[in-house]
């Protein structure tokens, strides 16, 4: 499919195509320079050759089309599994429902990270309630999970996009760890999408690109797997060199970076960038072929 024929969306200041990763897209890189610059983009990333041999660009997602209890490796993880769909039940929500109702859970849950700002009400209400989709697309849903007093302990917001269920984010109380809310909602809801409604892949974003999460591995112990593919970059070359100077410069910069207004913040950002290019650098090198020819 050719990039003018489909959706992009400017994030931290790049486009992305806003499509399923697994979709080939065929990049006319004048085409998409013009387009960053009427945009007022500094370039682009899109994800190519999806599901080949191993990268350093992924996404972890499911696939198992016949995904069940007895196909999650884990015996620990199967356990907490029945544990927690026997002490809570997961259920669709609807949209307005949770806008309403989900914010209480979504300020229990930013309280895990320090020095988060967390939304304000209407905030969290636009992610639930101005979901982006587009023509053909269907819409969004939304799941809970609730203790017997019908308490919501855990959420989680779908995007679906033709073959691909996207994961969007998902919430927990963390006062209730102790009945393994998260491990219900992912089972159920891939289980869901996956057997019940026929979806090729379940996913959530791509790797990280600055530390490693917990939330990797534990989709892998919940039966998904690595989906390796490569990243296409393109720079606006003003953009590139200034990306290339601070690599160059970063010893210096980060001694008085981080002293200034939002500095900490400008330095994940920079240190993003050189690994975001790092990373296409190293998938430029054709000497892969697909693992499965999807």
């Amino acid at each position: 499919m050719h990039g003018s024929k489909i959706p992009w969306v400017k994030v931290n200041g790049f486009l992305t195509p806003d499509i399923p990763p697994h979709v080939a897209i065929d990049i006319d890189r004048a085409w998409l320079a013009l387009k960053a610059l009427r945009v007022g983009a500094l370039g682009a990333f899109w994800t190519f050759d999806w599901d080949t041999t191993p990268t350093d660009w992924w996404h972890v997602i499911c696939d198992d089309a016949a995904y069940d209890l007895d196909r999650i490796p884990s015996a620990k993880v199967r356990w907490t599994i029945r544990a927690s769909l026997a002490r809570t039940e997961v259920r669709r929500v609807e949209r307005d429902w949770l806008a309403d109702h989900g914010y209480d859970l979504y300020l229990r849950a930013a309280g895990r990270y320090g020095g988060h700002q967390p939304r304000t009400r209407d905030g969290y209400q636009d992610t639930v309630l101005k979901t982006r989709v587009h023509p053909g697309d269907l819409p969004w849903e939304f799941w809970g999970v609730f203790t017997p007093d019908d308490r919501l302990v855990a959420s989680a917001n779908l995007r679906l996009q033709g073959e691909c269920a996207v994961l969007s984010s998902a919430t927990f109380d963390p006062d209730a760890r102790g009945v393994y809310p998260m491990n219900a909602l992912y089972y159920s809801t891939v289980r869901h999408y996956l057997r019940e409604r026929g979806f090729r892949y379940v996913a959530s974003g791509s790797r990280p690109i600055l530390h490693e999460t917990h939330v990797e591995d534990f989709r892998l112990r919940m039966g998904w797997r690595t989906c390796y593919s490569r990243l296409g970059a393109l720079v606006l070359p003003p953009i590139g060199a200034c990306v290339s100077a601070y690599h160059l410069l970063r010893p210096a910069v980060i001694r008085v970076l981080p002293r200034i207004p939002r500095g900490k913040d400008a330095l994940r950002y920079a240190d993003g960038m050189v690994e975001l290019r790092r990373i296409a650098a190293a998938c430029a090198v054709p000497n892969r072929e697909p693992r499965t020819g999807a």
